[in-house]
């Protein structure tokens, strides 16, 4: 696979560029990426529940069955099982903007050639679908909307030519089976917001509908959209009506219910002319849901703020409870009901009577399992429920499955539905090495691209897993060392933490285990050469040193401790000679009372042996590493009207007298970051009451430039530059800052500009002396890689000191 080129590079534009890269030290140039690819890897694709008042599965000849359940974001998943439960073919569809707030409803073609679904969220627009049963989509048709519907808020019934009707309050359509919109129908006059609302056929060829706002609204239409009438209630006595489901009875009439907190309970005759209306304090429940078994008798969902649910047998007469059942949702049977209910222990389907007895009662899953809304067809009910305590070790037990229900008890479970995808991948560690390339762990993969974009190697910890490779590094070979987690949390019992080395070719040849786990970075700390591997990891109250040998796996270990329980890495770097500079300070997470933290600077020998420490106790210091194998340290002055100290540590470990900073100002500034150094010069990132500042310093503390405003640690140094974070008219960007006079040289993007803030992205930079850039690229909910080509490179005249300044 290769990565898709950007911008062409010929040899007159090369040529332009290199003779203007000496004059360009501040102009604010943007450098597109020379090429951008996106990260992908093998997951499963989880799927939920969808949320529906009625049910979201349905038959289709054969014995077969279709379910629907929520994907990903704005997905619908579709999938046909066979008869024994195995899946014949699945299907994703886009369907909204965000299933995590919609609705769905689905409903058979009375054809049976095919299907409907109608999805749409609170705030957005609907959408109705129609499938052939090979899942395949015949149409599209939005629904749009002119109010905000706060829940429930989308409703459709198939009508017997195969046209559908919809309704996404306050708007009434009929859809053909050619999905042609043969008309529409305002229920009210836009009110600006909805409280859900109900559809209904009529036992008349009429449609009846249900619309709440401020006010109760029911209004019969006929199948041409024609208004037969309508009747709205303020209900003066219960603060509101909010309308949830309706039913019409086999006399024609129809029964409504509702509430905000208190219930409403209305019937109506076959014409439309109330009969009863009780609502307030006559029933203290709200009702959600209504349905009639085959005898006629009526039943309806209450929910109340202090006590459990139930499912109440209500006289349509006179709307009297005739008596009651704990339950949570439940569906109708020929005679009775079929009750699902939580209990402390675990989900229960009870099969009631039209007595109210129960006659059998079965476990479905346990506290935490998810289910849909029953369907009850030819003597079973059939419903989708989501289980992980079933089956804790198997992944795919967090899919909805299908379950059936036989009348004397029963139960049929379905197959899990595992369903594995390419999905975007988080970017958790990235390295690039001059002229070999760039290698990024992704989790549970690890992939290796050539400086052009090609993709060198790819390699899988594990199937369908959330661990994987947690940090990695490249060698001048090509080949490449990582730190594997395999088996959980850093808290599982069963976690395994290795270093691994993979070859050129993408060939793990070797795995070590590692001396503890960390797991991500900065908690480990690589450092990769073709002959053997540093890996510093932090551990609680200690810093492990690890050193792997490439030609025969032999493991060193080191423990170091340290004084706070809790710390970071903030830097390390490794020498030429094989030893560790590193800075690390400790980490407190509370308001007050805490113990002070500590700052520490320690120099680890080649062999793992600590060369000389230096701690600093409740000191909230920026520091960094030398090249040569000491540390700079930036400390406010005890003197409160003087500036900030210059510390060095040289690299025997002998601490230097500390110099005032006199050309940072203002003197009560508190210095927060320091890096580098590039070109011989540091980065100090200081705030006062008011503002940030950088300062470009010497090695003597000298201060060559300074850039007011806040700025967070930069992303990345080198080839001259600082890499930081910046907010341009054209959108979020990052900004190269010249090393030694903090002016911009040049801007780059990064991708889509409509992405959420930068601080929020998994940024991970390299900038490399030959002028190469490599980097995340966003897009749309999805992460890449992107390489730049700065147009400076390496200058004559960064080589002498950038001396012309």
């Amino acid at each position: 696979m290769r990565a898709q080129p950007t911008r062409p590079w010929s040899l007159a534009v090369l040529l332009l560029l290199l003779l203007l890269a000496a004059r360009l030290h501040a102009g604010e140039s943007e450098v597109s990426p020379q090429w951008t690819t996106s990260l992908w890897r093998e997951g499963l694709a989880y799927d939920r529940i969808a949320h529906s008042l009625s049910s979201t599965t349905l038959a289709v000849a054969g014995g077969e069955r279709i379910a629907v359940t929520a994907g990903a974001s704005s997905d619908v998943v579709l999938r046909r099982y066979a008869a024994d439960g195995s899946v014949l073919l699945a299907r994703t569809q886009a369907a909204g903007d965000d299933q995590s707030q919609s609705d769905v409803v689905l409903r058979p073609d009375p054809d049976e050639t095919g299907f409907y679904l109608l999805a749409g969220a609170h705030q957005d627009d609907a959408v109705a679908m129609r499938f052939d049963n090979a899942l395949q989509l015949q149409w599209s048709v939005p629904i749009p909307h002119s109010g905000i519907c706060n829940s429930d808020c989308v409703r459709m019934e198939a009508l017997p030519d195969g046209s559908i009707v919809v309704l996404r309050p306050p708007l009434l359509a009929r859809i053909g089976r050619d999905g042609v919109v043969q008309w529409t129908a305002d229920v009210v006059e836009d009110a600006g917001g909805f409280w859900g609302g109900a559809l209904a056929l009529g036992a008349n060829d009429d449609l009846w509908v249900a619309v709440s706002t401020t006010q109760a609204t029911l209004a019969r239409f006929d199948l041409d959209g024609t208004r037969l009438g309508s009747d709205t209630s303020s209900c003066s006595n219960c603060g509101g009506i909010r309308l949830t489901d309706l039913d019409v009875l086999p006399d024609g009439s129809a029964v409504l219910v509702g509430g905000t907190g208190r219930s409403l309970f209305a019937r109506y005759d076959a014409g439309g002319k109330r009969l009863l209306w009780i609502a307030g304090s006559a029933i203290s429940s709200s009702y959600q849901h209504v349905a009639h078994d085959a005898d006629g008798a009526v039943y309806a969902l209450a929910e109340t703020w202090s006590a459990p649910a139930e499912v109440h047998r209500i006289d349509p007469a006179s709307g009297s409870v005739l008596w009651r059942i704990p339950a949570d949702r439940f569906v109708v049977r020929d005679s009775g009901v079929l009750a699902l209910r939580w209990t402390d222990a675990d989900l229960l389907a009870d099969a009631v009577t039209a007595t109210g007895l129960t006659v059998w009662s079965r476990s479905l899953g346990g506290v935490h399992a998810e289910a849909s809304q029953p369907r009850q067809a030819g003597g079973e009910t059939e419903l989708l429920v989501g289980d992980r305590s079933l089956e804790p070790d198997n992944p795919c037990a967090v899919y909805p499955r299908v379950v059936r229900l036989h009348d004397d008890g029963g139960i049929v479970r379905y197959p899990l539905p595992c369903r594995s995808v390419q999905g975007p991948a988080w970017l958790y560690s990235l390295d690039a090495v001059e002229g070999v390339g760039i290698v990024a762990s992704l989790g549970a993969q690890l992939e290796a691209r050539s400086p052009e974009g090609d993709l060198r190697w790819r390699v899988d910890a594990c199937t369908w897993c959330d661990t994987g490779w947690i940090a990695a590094a490249l060698t001048t070979e090509g080949d490449a060392w990582g730190v594997r987690q395999d088996g959980g949390s850093t808290t599982h019992p069963d976690r395994t933490v290795s270093i691994q080395h993979i070859d050129a070719n993408g060939q793990i040849d070797l795995s070590v285990p590692a001396a503890t786990g960390g797991w991500s970075y900065p908690e480990i700390r690589l450092f990769a050469t073709p002959a053997r591997v540093v890996v510093l990891t932090v551990a609680r109250g200690a810093l492990a040193w690890q050193s792997v040998e490439r030609a025969d796996g032999a493991s060193s270990v080191q423990i170091h401790p340290m004084l706070d329980d809790t710390f970071h890495v903030l830097s390390a770097r490794m020498h030429d000679d094989g030893s560790v500079t590193l800075v690390a300070r400790g980490l407190i997470i509370c308001d007050v009372g805490c113990s002070p933290f500590n700052l520490s600077v320690l120099r680890i020998a080649n062999d793992g042996t600590l060369a000389w420490r230096h701690d600093f106790p409740n000191a909230y210091w920026p520091a960094a590493p030398t090249p040569d194998g000491g540390a700079v340290l930036v400390s406010q002055n005890p003197d409160a009207n003087a500036p900030p100290l210059w510390r060095r540590i040289d690299p025997q470990g002998i601490a230097i007298s500390p110099i005032p900073l006199t050309g940072v100002t203002p003197v009560w500034t508190v210095p927060t970051d320091l890096y580098g150094p590039v070109d011989g010069h540091w980065l100090l990132n200081t705030r006062d009451f008011e503002e940030g500042a950088l300062w470009s310093l010497t090695d003597d503390g000298e201060v060559r430039a300074s850039r007011p405003g806040g700025y967070g640690p930069p992303h990345a140094f080198g080839s001259g530059s600082y890499l930081l974070s910046a907010t341009t008219p054209d959108g979020a960007r990052l900004q190269l800052l010249d090393a030694i006079t903090l002016e911009t040289r040049a801007l780059l993007p990064f991708g889509a500009s409509d992405t959420p803030p930068f601080d929020n992205f998994p940024w991970r930079w390299r900038v490399l002396a030959d002028g190469s850039v490599y980097g995340t690229w966003q897009s749309r909910g999805r992460t890449g890689l992107a390489r730049y080509i700065l147009p400076w490179g390496v200058l004559p005249d960064r080589l002498f000191g950038n001396g012309f300044d």
